[in-house]
């Protein structure tokens, strides 16, 4: 069994990113994804703040063990069958990277235009709201 170090940088924020202001600002993006945008940001995005957000999975949630992406220290090391569940988790999958093969990565890669389409497509089935588990914020 081997392991993959996770690090929990949390959803992708939309207004800072370039993809989504470049296309806002040349009026390229509907309004519906506009709304869908907002509601996603406002509603359902899960930030992952230093010294105050904690994620903790484990069993109940499915996997071999206990995990505690904690507020000081956001990475772990996952079995391989347990960051593969993560990683392939239709919602949680991009609050979390692998950094086994560079542990001094923090940020994760550049979203695309068809990644943010992906993202909102999966959390539009989720409603107005997102189950939280495992997090907390102080």
């Amino acid at each position: 069994m081997g392991w993959r170090l996770i690090r929990w940088v949390g959803d992708p924020a939309p207004w800072a990113d370039p993809v989504i202001v470049n296309r806002l600002t040349r009026g390229l993006i509907p309004m519906q994804w506009v709304e869908q945008i907002r509601e996603f940001d406002v509603h359902q995005r899960i930030s992952a703040i230093p010294g105050r957000s904690e994620y903790v999975i484990g069993p109940d949630h499915g996997f071999s063990q206990t995990y505690t992406f904690a507020p000081r220290q956001f990475a772990a090391w996952l079995t391989d069958e347990d960051a593969r569940l993560l990683l392939s988790n239709e919602w949680d999958r991009w609050q979390f990277i692998d950094v086994t093969d560079a542990p001094s990565t923090y940020e994760r890669p550049p979203m695309t235009w068809n990644d943010w389409g992906r993202l909102l497509s999966s959390f539009a089935k989720l409603g107005r709201r997102r189950w939280r588990k495992g997090t907390r914020n102080q």
